[in-house]
């Protein structure tokens, strides 16, 4: 069996070792729903010949991927020829109704699209490549005639698909938004426009709908997937002749690349996104934006960066005037909640843990179980993370034990990550007999069984 010489050549430019890429691979695989047992003696078998089976070339494509800075390819490791996968970027205008017929009609499976690092920087390079060439226009000559009338009715279904979201997680409802995007609103993009503000605020309601359409997929564990409607809906917020709309889909992808732990290009993407909507929105959603850099810092062990970004935040936050409307776009509440939430988030990458409990107090406080019921337990199940890490077990199950009364009902792979991290430390309560620990424990296996 001969060598693989193109996989050896590329590890050698990772300059990695053979346990590293390992590591990398099984953690792409977990990502996208597969579990390996990846180890060095995997990474010797592939670079003697052996081809691994299933979607693994595809996971070290984007392990070395990650390593080397790069895109490489499956091909160019030798594992095998290349499989088409939807366009993220790019011109054709069909790319997104495909995308969503093919995730309707089962096309894809859950890990058809791997979710991919170098993504991140494409989304930038594309989109100064496309304030360079100018917006296109997707209308169709002699096509229907649409209006603010139209527009208003997509931005209701909108909102009524995200408050939805709020309570029920992203397994409620998921096909419905892909449905309604496919075929209502793509074909509104296609057509002709009374006046050129209805354009503008039809292609920003669409992307809202990709936009909510990645994040169910996210919230469902299908990381690549939501990667693919994320980069659509950055094309049809470009398309709105407004930054802020693309500066929110470029705060969703550094956030969903913090919550795989892929820090590297966050930095940019959220300072990016800052830029962008400087002076154009209200203090309050500026504090949005400027949280997310301070979280991104945070993720990449800045902490004076991150420190800097949340005081900023907050004052932004004091600066807002009373009554200021929450943003268009979905934040899961009041701008006070989400900055709450992600300067938890910060401060516990950041290794402080007893901060982090306390911010993610003030974002329970500041987000009603009554519409947002999804986050609201989702921040108490975070508290509890963060008093098990200072060994207060009591009030742990107590936060917990309030977590789990919301979950019911709620289809989300975050909730479910949420109570199988309980459970590591519930175990570990139990062993020490910890009150109420074992009881706790029973209702995670109750939560995690399918109904």
């Amino acid at each position: 069996m001969p060598r693989n010489h193109q996989l050896a050549a590329v590890i050698a430019e990772a300059g990695c070792s053979y346990d590293v890429l390992a590591r990398a691979v099984t953690r792409v695989a977990a990502e996208n729903g597969d579990r390996l047992r990846t180890n060095r003696s995997s990474v010797a078998h592939w670079l003697g010949g052996t081809r691994p089976a299933g979607r693994t070339p595809a996971y070290v494509a984007e392990a070395l991927t990650r390593l080397t800075g790069r895109a490489v390819g499956i091909a160019e490791v030798g594992l095998g020829d290349a499989q088409p996968v939807p366009t993220a970027f790019g011109s054709d205008p069909h790319a997104l109704a495909s995308l969503g017929k093919d995730d309707l009609f089962l096309r894809l499976d859950r890990r058809s699209i791997l979710y991919s690092a170098a993504l991140l920087p494409m989304s930038l390079a594309w989109l100064q490549e496309a304030d360079a060439r100018g917006r296109g226009r997707r209308t169709t000559p002699g096509g229907r005639l649409v209006g603010d009338a139209e527009v208003a009715t997509v931005l209701h279904m909108v909102d009524a698909f995200e408050q939805a979201d709020e309570m029920l997680g992203g397994g409620h409802g998921r096909a419905t938004v892909v449905q309604y995007l496919v075929t209502d609103v793509d074909g509104y993009l296609r057509a002709r426009y009374q006046k050129e503000a209805s354009r503008a605020a039809m292609f920003e309601a669409a992307a809202r709908l990709a936009y909510l359409a990645g994040w169910k997929a996210h919230d469902l564990g299908r990381e690549g997937l939501a990667q693919h409607y994320y980069a659509h809906a950055l094309q049809l917020a470009h398309e709105a002749d407004d930054p802020v709309p693309a500066a929110w889909v470029l705060r969703i992808l550094a956030h969903q690349a913090l919550d795989l732990g892929r820090p590297d290009e966050c930095v940019a993407l959220a300072e990016q996104a800052c830029r962008m909507v400087n002076g154009r929105v209200s203090p309050s959603t500026e504090a949005v934006f400027t949280i997310t850099s301070a979280r991104a810092h945070g993720a990449a062990g800045d902490k004076r960066r991150a420190a800097r970004s949340v005081i900023k935040a907050e004052d932004q936050l004091t600066r807002a005037e009373g009554g200021e409307p929450n943003p268009a776009w979905p934040i899961s509440g009041p701008p006070a909640g989400t900055v709450a939430s992600h300067t938890a988030k910060t401060w516990a990458a950041l290794g402080d843990h007893a901060a982090a409990e306390q911010a993610h107090l003030a974002a329970v406080r500041a987000r009603s179980p009554v519409g947002y019921r999804r986050v609201h337990a989702l921040n108490l199940a975070a508290v509890g993370a963060q008093q098990a890490a200072q060994g207060k077990a009591d009030e742990a199950c107590a936060s917990w034990q309030q977590a789990f009364e919301f979950m019911t009902g709620v289809a989300s792979a975050r909730h479910r990550a949420a109570i199988l991290d309980a459970r590591h430390h519930l175990r570990a309560f139990v062993r020490r007999g910890v009150p109420g620990a074992g009881a706790l424990d029973h209702h995670c296996r109750q939560l995690l069984t399918p109904s």
